[in-house]
């Protein structure tokens, strides 16, 4: 899944403003999602305050197969930076790609190059894209449940949930804690540095 961060680095256009960052293009192929919050997060950085200045902005950095949708949406959507994100966005991330992410976490397992930690940012991922309009905690506890029920080892499972991990951290250090103690990991275990890790970001996450 590509990561959106936006060029770096001061560019003076026309007017004498300077951009901290340009939005990156989007071509149509990518998560559309995760584009349009990075366009956001980017005009929020750049101050673009008026639905004109985000518009402009979004024309130009459209390419490919996402240009080609634009320029087919009728002139007045074309105009309306509101109504323009919403036609790109059924054009691009329709509910019914919603309902696979739905179908796909439910049935994600832990595969066999799955280390605790990556297969709960699996379906921290899947959550976030099946259930966008639940509120973050919400996306946090779906996820959690589908990494519990995937714990196979009975005891294991029983020790984890009786710790009650309210985010995939705490469950990830509460799996590799309890795995290390009863010896029943099924690959090598985590470094202790990545285990602290783990930590750390239960513990902000608790803050």
């Amino acid at each position: 899944m590509a990561t959106y961060t936006g060029v770096v680095g001061s560019t003076r256009i026309r007017n004498g403003q300077t951009l901290a960052r340009i939005p990156e293009p989007y071509g149509g192929e990518g998560d559309w999602a995760e584009w349009a919050e990075h366009f956001e997060s980017i005009a929020i950085v750049n101050k673009w305050a008026t639905a004109e200045e985000k518009l402009k902005w979004l024309r130009v950095r459209l390419t490919g197969k996402a240009l080609t949708a634009f320029k087919k949406l009728p002139q007045e959507v074309k105009e309306n930076y509101g109504e323009c994100i919403k036609s790109l966005q059924r054009r691009f991330d329709p509910d019914s790609k919603r309902q696979l992410y739905v179908a796909e976490l439910s049935t994600r397992t832990r595969r066999r190059d799955d280390d605790w930690a990556t297969f709960g940012d699996a379906l921290r991922i899947l959550a976030d894209k099946a259930y966008r309009d639940l509120e973050e905690k919400a996306r946090e506890r779906l996820a959690l449940n589908q990494f519990l029920a995937q714990i196979e080892n009975a005891q294991v499972a029983f020790s984890v949930k009786q710790k009650r991990p309210s985010n995939i951290e705490e469950a990830v250090v509460a799996t590799i804690e309890t795995e290390s103690y009863l010896g029943t990991a099924g690959k090598p275990l985590k470094k202790l540095s990545q285990l602290s890790l783990h930590r750390r970001k239960a513990a902000q996450l608790r803050q």
